[in-house]
């Protein structure tokens, strides 16, 4: 199971970054050109998907900062209609996504 047959047509996959946590678990982040997916595969016999996903048109505001002063942390905020989300990961994993992010956002 992979994050390809959960795409969009037309969605091409930008950036991603492993290892990522949001709600203490732990998922890859994909930025496509038309929204921003976190993706965990779990399961050996019986697969299944954890699928987040946050459209670039509802996203509302998106802001990076960094956390820690020995071991640092990217903390990526995505600000939606009703919500705001926190991923966290290696800062230049997340300065990445940000980067990208920042391209599509509102394009």
């Amino acid at each position: 199971m992979s994050i390809e047959n959960y795409l969009m047509p037309g969605e091409e996959i930008q950036y991603k970054a492993s290892n990522v946590e949001i709600g203490g678990s732990t998922y890859d982040l994909y930025v496509t050109n038309k929204r921003v997916v976190l993706f965990k595969a779990r399961g050996l016999i019986f697969k299944r998907a954890d699928l987040l996903a946050y459209r670039m048109s509802d996203i509302q505001n998106v802001t990076y900062r960094e956390e820690g002063l020995v071991f640092k942390k990217g903390v990526l905020g995505i600000e939606l209609a009703k919500a705001r989300v926190e991923v966290k990961g290696k800062p230049d994993a997340i300065r990445g996504a940000y980067q990208v992010i920042m391209q599509f956002w509102g394009a």
